[in-house]
This record gives structure tokens, sequence and C-alpha cells, in this order.
């Protein structure tokens, strides 16, 4: 599985490749859970990964088809933490412009392999 990160204004979208199929994810810190945003520690060496699981799903059945446990390269999980530490400092911005900012997104990158393209960080999950 291929990575990628893409911050656009007060949205971080995750890009993911999976041999030939593609998707992407939008992320606000401010959509998740005070126990989500206490859960994630600070990674303390230069060699520290982020972990996640990931979950493919058949778009047209909603048949879970696969869960895969994943770990990022240390540079990729840096700029991931870094980028949201600093959409955590920000104010959050409402639902209905979080919601324009991801369509104006799609505008400027209407499919996923040019989200890909246009990410400043990409890594190969392991």
């Amino acid at each position: 599985m291929h990575f990628g990160l893409l911050s656009y204004q007060d949205v971080l979208f995750l890009v993911a490749r999976c041999g030939s199929l593609y998707g992407d994810a939008p992320f606000s810190w401010h959509l998740t859970t005070k126990k989500a945003r206490s859960a994630q520690a600070p990674l303390d060496t230069p060699d520290a990964r982020t972990f996640f699981r990931v979950y493919l799903i058949d778009a047209k059945t909603s048949t879970l088809k696969a869960i895969r446990d994943v770990s990022l390269s240390p540079e990729f999980s840096r700029e991931m933490l870094a980028t949201l530490s600093a959409q955590s400092a920000r104010p959050w911005i409402g639902d209905e412009a979080f919601k324009m900012q991801i369509a104006c997104a799609a505008l400027h990158w209407p499919n996923d392999k040019k989200f890909m393209s246009a990410c400043t960080c990409r890594c190969v999950g392991e």
C-alpha cells in the first residue's frame, strides 16, 4: 500500500493506493473525539512510526473485504503529526466550511491519481 499526505486549507487528506485502487480520506483533528486526541502520543525517537488500521470495503455492497494494520515511515509519521499539530492550534472552521474545502479540493484534483501526485509526502505502508 502506498500513502500520501495532502494538506489543503484546513483539511488533511490521506490518499491511499493499493494496486490499481485509489482512495482518499479527508480529516480534521477537530472532528476527532477527546479520547482519540489524547491517544496519539508524540513520536519519541527520530525513527518512531505511527500505526493505523486500514479497512477495504466494497463500495457497491458495503462488504468488508480486508483489514490490515500498517506502519508509516518515520518521515511520513513526523509530517502527519506536525500537520495535525498545526491544525489543532487553529480554530474549528465549522462543518459547512470544512465540506466546502473538501469540494474545492475535488475541483483541483478531480481523481485520486491526481490527489496522489499532489501529495507533499508519500510512503509505502509496511
